[in-house]
């Protein structure tokens, strides 16, 4: 061996040194025998006696003083009883585990049967004796106890030990089964000793020597042995010296902090979700430049917050790698959020039994066609107040768009959220053929299911397609707003001519024209009707200093087509238009609009443009001459070459007609672009068909007609109709018929604004930068972001109870 090239250089003790070396080991190791018990108090007295007497005497050998709070009076055997006892064990029974053991589950307190001490586990562990001293079973007493073949049965005076001078003393420690039919003995259940007794183990039962047997138990020794472990122990608890203690207050505590750890992170998330904000960086780190505003957030807190600063010191210095700040548990928390927020708008939804669909769609930043879903409810409010409001519930991606798989999508949305569609009463989208068609539109195939789910176009859809009509009805509105669209062209197209701009207009800029938003016309008319002077002034210096013909060609010719008398007439007549149009517009737009509202207000427009018909041309020529004095324009209408027809050989007789400027603007561009108690039973009776469905049925039209006449004598003036609602819900329920037939009206939307608006959430939250956006996380922010005012009344708690539910967790919530 000594040849080897591996023990050249190794050297090998002697034998008397490796002697001298087990001598030396073998006297440290009995030095250092039984050094452990060297921590504990011993009494003289202690023997090896039975495992029943050395339990009697724990709480007397070991004392807790206040510096040893922390330490549990376990059982403490003799050295050499102990080392006796292992080699004994470790001789008789194999410790390597086998495949065959079956493994059984100790019950824990929660699956416990208290009352029944016959149900309790055999082997009972720390865990449910605490659980049992902390809440003692009670005594069966109101019970016929059954009787056995001598026609014997326990009875309640055993519950009561009678004292030599003749008083009662109740048996706390006593129980009665009864799956068994036996008693128990509470305190040696609990703490068994070696002792054999029935009453500690399988029940005692023989009623003939129940008393006999009662009075020897509770004078026994192991009886009261068990009786002193119990009131040692329930003192322990009440002074909460025990360990299990102590260490549920560490865990208490160390529980509490990883809480308020957690409802920092979740208001962070709140805050960045509602506020459309980007989460993430380009890199994950802590401490690092562009990180994301997330753990930014995270950062900035902690350095006016001690908890979250300890929790980012402890990641740092690697003392924890479970720091929750990463992206999955980031979408966890989003998730969760917006789970809570939706529950609690089905939950709305389920109490007010009546709702509408509201349905549009977009494409996205991603060139995905996005749905946006709504849902819109009459609900009582927290002052008790009925109020109408309509709900975001989540984008859904599709990738076709015909009228049936829409309606599978609204089905299956509204399968998810457990709703019913027959309890739907309106469907309100857009004007595209596949939401509104007769035949193949997503309307139509939802009244073949659900009669009663009314049909409502959009309001603010049909108003724009209004106006887009108007602009284009003739060419010289075309031509109108075309220069209209070209000075704003002209000067976005350029900071120095965007500075001109700014140099002349001091109230307010030019807007471009848009089809899709309803109140582009009006924004983009507004400025040039209140500064036409300062536009023009603008529209000269820019031909004066640009330097490109075309421009200059152009600028020139639009700042004299402005002073022209024809298009100072053309923005006086459109903003007077467009004004009372925006203004009908903005209050559909509302939520809470509803339908007698929106007639009304219809109407009154209509009646607007009956009168505007038939004043407002000598109106606005009043108004554009009043103009044109002020900046020396002539207002005369500019001359235009008449027009000859083609006449035929020999035919002679003039028909060409001969009009003013003035008639011929007037007619060809004005008028062109405004061009009994029985009855009330009958439209009762016709509402009831409308709201039946076979034999499900709304409201009775007879009760319905009843109820309107007396109504009507208490209405002391004519009210909205939420007003209405509100009156009848304070008579408490004395008009029920009135009340679910306002509900369904109140339930039909006036227009899918709040879907446009939800267009605007998707376009900032899924922007250029984040189209690789996952389609739950867009929604379940989107929610966030919209229903702002439920997501500020989630309890952080709940939260984070559901955060602990969803998988196991290394951390202890």
């Amino acid at each position: 061996m000594s040849g080897r090239l591996r023990d050249k250089y190794r050297t090998f003790k002697s034998g008397a040194e490796n002697r001298k070396h087990k001598i030396t080991k073998e006297d440290q190791h009995e030095r250092q025998k039984n050094s452990l018990f060297k921590f504990f108090k011993k009494d003289q007295n202690y023997s090896t006696a039975g495992s029943s007497q050395i339990e009697s005497q724990i709480n007397k050998n070991f004392q807790l003083s206040d510096s040893d709070d922390n330490i549990n009076s376990e059982k403490v055997q003799s050295s050499d009883s102990d080392n006796g006892e292992y080699e004994n064990i470790k001789q008789n029974y194999n410790l390597q585990p086998k495949e065959d053991i079956e493994i059984r589950e100790v019950p824990d307190e929660e699956n416990c049967d208290n009352e029944d001490p016959g149900n309790w586990p055999q082997n009972i562990n720390d865990k449910l004796r605490i659980y049992f001293v902390k809440n003692p079973p009670s005594k069966i007493i109101n019970f016929n106890f059954p009787s056995n073949d001598e026609g014997r049965k326990f009875s309640v005076k055993h519950y009561d030990r009678i004292m030599a001078n003749g008083e009662n003393v109740i048996r706390n420690w006593l129980l009665y089964s009864k799956s068994l039919n036996r008693v128990f003995s509470m305190y040696c259940r609990l703490f068994p000793s070696k002792s054999i007794s029935s009453l500690a183990s399988i029940g005692f039962s023989n009623w003939k020597q129940i008393s006999e047997r009662l009075k020897e138990h509770e004078l026994s020794i192991p009886h009261n042995t068990a009786q002193e472990k119990w009131i040692q122990l329930r003192m322990r608890l009440d002074l909460h010296k025990t360990v299990d203690n102590n260490i549920q207050d560490n865990l208490n505590i160390e529980k509490e902090r990883w809480r308020s750890i957690l409802k920092r992170i979740i208001a962070c998330i709140e805050f960045l979700a509602e506020h459309n904000d980007a989460f993430r960086g380009t890199n994950s780190k802590l401490f690092t430049a562009n990180n994301g505003k997330f753990l930014e957030l995270i950062q900035m807190i902690a350095k006016f917050d001690i908890i979250m600063a300890d929790h980012l010191r402890r990641v740092c210095n690697d003392e924890i790698h479970d720091h929750y700040l990463g992206p999955r548990i980031q979408n966890e928390l989003i998730s969760i959020i917006a789970t809570k927020i939706r529950n609690e708008i089905i939950n709305r939804i389920k109490q007010s039994k009546y709702f509408t669909i509201l349905l549009d769609g977009t494409p996205d930043k991603s060139h995905k066609e996005q749905l946006t879903f709504l849902i819109r409810i009459v609900e009582i409010s927290k002052n008790l107040k009925y109020e109408i409001n309509e709900y975001f519930i989540c984008f859904i991606h599709t990738s076709k768009k015909s009228g049936l798989n829409l309606t599978e999508e609204i089905k299956q949305q509204l399968k998810l959220m457990n709703l019913d569609l027959k309890n739907c009463r309106g469907q309100a989208y857009d004007n595209g053929a596949n939401m509104i068609g007769r035949k193949q539109g997503v309307q139509s195939r939802i009244i073949s299911e659900n009669p009663r789910a009314f049909f409502v176009p959009c309001t603010a859809h049909s108003l724009n397609l209004l106006l887009g009509d108007m602009a284009s009805s003739v060419p010289a509105a075309m031509t109108f707003f075309g220069v209209i669209q070209r000075i704003y062209t002209i000067f976005s197209a350029s900071t120095e001519r965007w500075t001109i701009l700014l140099k002349y207009l001091s109230d307010f800029t030019l807007k471009p024209i848009s089809d899709t938003r309803w109140e582009s016309r009006i924004e983009s008319i507004k400025p040039i009707r209140f500064q036409l002077c300062q536009v023009h002034d603008a529209l000269v210096e820019v031909s004066e200093l640009t330097k490109d013909p075309k421009i200059k060609s152009e600028s020139s010719s639009l700042a004299n087509y402005e002073f022209s008398y024809d298009f100072i007439l053309s923005v006086v007549i459109w903003y007077e238009l467009l004004s009372a149009i925006n203004k009908v517009s903005k209050s559909l737009q509302s939520e809470s609009m509803e339908l007698s509202n929106a007639v009304q207000l219809l109407s009154g427009l209509k009646d607007f443009f009956t009168n505007f018909r038939e004043k407002g041309f000598q109106l606005s020529k009043k108004t554009a001459q009043k103009l044109c004095e002020d900046i020396g324009t002539p207002a005369i209408f500019k001359q235009s070459r008449i027009l000859k027809k083609s006449k035929q050989f020999g035919y002679e007789i003039n028909d060409t007609r001969t009009v003013s400027n003035e008639q011929k603007f007037y007619q060809d561009y004005f008028l062109t672009v405004l061009f009994e108690d029985e009855t009330l039973r009958k439209h009762c009776m016709d509402l009831e068909i409308l709201l039946k469905d076979g034999e499900n049925c709304d409201l009775s039209g007879i009760e319905l007609f009843d109820e309107l006449k007396i109504f009507c004598r208490i209405l002391n003036k004519p009210k909205t109709s939420i007003e209405c609602l509100n009156l009848i819900e304070s008579t408490c329920g004395s008009f029920p018929n009135i009340s679910i037939a306002l509900r369904i009206l109140l339930t039909l939307p006036i227009t899918t604004a709040s879907a446009e608006r939800s267009f605007s959430k998707l376009n900032i939250i899924k922007n250029y930068l984040r189209t690789t956006m996952l389609q739950d996380r867009l929604s379940d922010l989107a929610i966030i972001s919209i229903e702002r005012d439920l997501c500020e009344n989630i309890d952080y708690n709940d939260i984070i109870e559901k955060f602990a539910e969803i998988k196991a967790r290394k951390i202890n919530f």
